[in-house]
């Protein structure tokens, strides 16, 4: 009787690390509606330290995360897995927050302040990877997709020219906003 518990276990263990590194991964896919599932991994983190305990959740989260590295080498989402890893600190923290009764507050307020750091640190690190900095790529990335909706109703023949030209001021307000008002509000928010 015991080996059948102990086959139970063992299957309920992959289970678990199958199912968490499935959600580190499938946001890779590059299947757009999927990447809100990112969000999902500090609650998975939390409930698997909550439910776990701290020893066997961080084993199972960890071998999680290296089963989904692996298989995001395989299939080519690295870039997806890394991002994954700014949003596993905030599980922890409030998995702690939760072991030491936090109130709701002081845990969201602890959160708020990892998450930041941690995409901060992330936004460095991609910064120094490229060569450019994550603002400027982000802001250029904006302004291109400005320009690709402009292009498109510059040649669609249905739309009146006082349209076409009300889009146009518009996306040039949206372009002078992010080129030059944004940083300011950026530094106001932080």
């Amino acid at each position: 009787m015991s080996k059948e518990t102990n086959r139970l276990e063992t299957a309920q263990i992959f289970k678990y690390i199958f199912a968490l590194s499935l959600l580190f991964v499938v946001p890779g896919f590059g299947l757009t509606i999927l990447g809100w599932v990112h969000f999902l991994a500090p609650l998975a983190v939390f409930v698997y330290l909550v439910k776990f305990g701290w020893n066997v959740g961080n084993k199972l989260i960890v071998v999680s995360f290296v089963f989904a590295l692996i298989a995001s080498v395989i299939l080519g989402t690295l870039n997806s897995t890394f991002f994954v890893i700014t949003l596993i600190p905030l599980g922890y923290v409030l998995a702690h927050a939760a072991q030491i009764k936090d109130t709701p507050v002081l845990a969201a307020t602890k959160g708020v302040m990892v998450q930041s750091c941690s995409w901060t640190l992330y936004g460095l690190i991609i910064s120094a990877i490229h060569n450019e900095s994550l603002y400027k790529a982000i802001i250029n990335s904006f302004i291109e997709g400005i320009n690709g909706a402009l292009a498109h109703y510059r040649v669609n023949d249905s739309i009146p020219a006082e349209t076409i030209y009300a889009v146009e001021q518009s996306f040039y307000q949206l372009k002078l906003f992010y080129q030059s008002y944004y940083p300011l509000f950026l530094l106001a928010v932080l």
